[in-house]
């Protein structure tokens, strides 16, 4: 049985403890880190895990496992990886999920040979409903399908040949849930005002979400579209406004914000 340590268990990192355990790992297989003992204890009951400690653990914790996330703010993988050199080998995966850091950043601070992912999941690993981008070095196909199966069982797993691609995915799969539920939030606001109780609201939203994910998983985004926007409609009204409102161009730019900053994180690492 794999056995899996997570250093940085925030939102991210409770994600992957998550999946890992929907995947069939055992708790007393998943070892993690948080900041100070307080976060350690509250992590530790919530998922019944055997060993949680702090960042100052982060090397015994690391050591003699087979996968090791950093699930670090981009900033403090550095400092992660220096801690745990000395207690880690070549031959374990490290596997970083920090936004902009790149391979060659990582392996400036581990071993030559190291096997090292770079890695996006989404928030959707909690329950096999996910995607997950991997980009790799020294690590073969053989593996990267071990992981999907062992880690992330039942999500979309997209193994990249080009490590700008996971840049991309990030925009994409790893911030949009955030991105969906901003317009589900402002339709939960307006339904609301217009008379819904927030259960009522809540459900008829959630559902909607879920059952336009099939259609469009169906028949694909143009054709929901057509079906939807019947001609002289409601929906016709609706999407003529955001034309002219130029909603596409603002939502384009929103997506070149986020990819600008992950690119910007790189350049600042490399700079230091």
């Amino acid at each position: 049985m794999a056995q899996v340590a997570i250093l940085g268990c925030g939102n991210l990192g409770q994600a992957i403890i998550q999946s890992s355990l929907y995947s069939g790992i055992r708790k007393y297989n998943i070892k993690g880190s948080v900041f100070n003992n307080t976060t350690a204890k509250i992590i530790k009951h919530a998922y019944r895990l055997k060993d949680v400690g702090t960042h100052l653990d982060n090397g015994r914790i690391a050591a003699n496992v087979d996968y090791i996330f950093i699930s670090v703010k981009p900033l403090q993988v550095k400092s992660v990886l220096l801690n745990i050199k000395k207690f880690i080998s070549p031959n374990q995966i490290i596997i970083s999920t920090a936004a902009g850091v790149t391979i060659d950043y990582i392996e400036k601070y581990t071993y030559p040979n190291q096997r090292i992912i770079r890695c996006m999941p989404n928030l959707g690993i909690t329950n096999g409903n996910g995607v997950v981008g991997m980009y790799s070095k020294n690590v073969d196909r053989t593996c990267i399908d071990d992981l999907g199966k062992t880690i992330f069982k039942g999500s979309k797993i997209f193994n990249v040949e080009n490590e700008n691609k996971i840049d991309v995915m990030t925009v994409l799969s790893g911030c949009g849930p955030a991105f969906i539920s901003y317009f589900a939030k402002e339709m939960y606001i307006k339904g609301i005002e217009c008379g819904l109780n927030p259960y009522e609201c809540n459900d008829i939203i959630k559902y909607t979400f879920r059952g336009s994910g099939d259609l469009i998983q169906w028949i694909g985004f143009s054709e929901v579209i057509y079906k939807v926007a019947s001609k002289g409609g409601s929906t016709e009204a609706g999407l003529k406004y955001l034309s002219i409102n130029k909603v596409d161009k603002i939502f384009g730019e929103t997506l070149d914000r986020s990819y600008h900053k992950i690119k910007s994180i790189s350049r600042s690492l490399e700079e230091n």
